[in-house]
């Protein structure tokens, strides 16, 4: 507890009594004055006094609320277990998306989204077009802003397009995906590049050098007793295919034998067609 004294000092100009003057002074006009002034200085002090008491008090538990870090003041946002996304694109096919990433609570609202993804798009020198996705982190993901951009040949239809969109689109999301439940049932399939499916190419042996054979065979026969006759085909296909050639040999054979008994005798006739067929086609380009 503080306590505060006040000491007033006052100068008499009158000499000190001496022994035997009369009491009369203390009842004088100013001595009742000194009394006054006194009192009210005593009143002064006890009013502040009580004052003081109270600071005392107040400023220990200002200290103490002071103290409290800002942060455990904080209202702690729980990440939530869907991602409630909403997609800012006037262009875009929003049906498409809605039933290929059924996995997202899509809204219509920005401000109840976790995420809010915005598309925008320009023409490019080659008669493409560039896609700009940039997403922005609301709610639990407050500052969490990430940008990317997809590019569009010309020569691309419109179902490719959609789907290399949300291709791109859902690998843009992995790193919210990441932050949810949904990461136990995420997978990685990485496609191929054209070099590794040609390595590839050149790794795998072909003990053929790409000839394909195919060897056919197909014959009839009638016996009676004033008839016989017996047909027989056959013949084989070699192919050879490769990026440059095309190439198709085929040999084939044809064999005919007819017997007919006549009164004259019997008659006999028997025929052969043997030939060839081939082509051979180079390709200009690589497609």
């Amino acid at each position: 507890m503080w306590r505060i004294k006040i000491f007033a000092f006052f100068k008499n100009n009158r000499a000190p009594a001496k022994a035997g003057d009369s009491f009369s002074h203390f009842f004088s006009p100013n001595h009742m004055l000194h009394s006054n002034i006194m009192s009210q200085i005593r009143n002064f002090a006890k009013r502040f006094e009580n004052t003081a008491i109270v600071a005392c008090l107040l400023v220990p538990l200002w200290t103490c609320v002071a103290s409290v870090p800002i942060e455990a003041q904080e209202v702690e946002i729980e990440t939530p277990t869907r991602l409630a996304f909403f997609l800012d694109c006037n262009f875009c096919d929003e049906t498409f998306i809605r039933q290929e990433m059924p996995y997202l609570d899509h809204v219509r609202d920005r401000e109840v989204a976790d995420i809010h993804v915005l598309v925008t798009r320009e023409d490019t020198g080659s008669g493409g077009e560039a896609w700009t996705i940039d997403i922005f982190g609301l709610g639990a993901f407050e500052g969490q802003d990430l940008s990317g951009g997809y590019n569009i040949p010309a020569d691309v239809t419109e179902a490719e397009e959609r789907n290399g969109f949300l291709r791109t689109l859902e690998v843009s999301l992995v790193p919210y995906l990441m932050q949810t439940p949904i990461r136990d049932r995420l997978s990685v399939d990485i496609a191929p590049s054209e070099l590794d499916a040609v390595e590839q190419t050149q790794i795998t042996e072909d003990p053929w050098n790409h000839w394909t054979f195919e060897i056919y065979a197909d014959g009839s026969a009638d016996f009676e007793s004033q008839q016989q006759s017996f047909d027989t085909r056959y013949g084989v296909y070699a192919s050879h295919v490769t990026e440059k050639w095309k190439l198709q040999l085929r040999p084939f054979f044809n064999y005919n034998y007819d017997q007919f008994e006549r009164d004259q005798g019997t008659i006999t006739s028997t025929a052969q067609r043997n030939g060839f067929t081939s082509y051979a086609i180079r390709s200009i380009s690589p497609h």
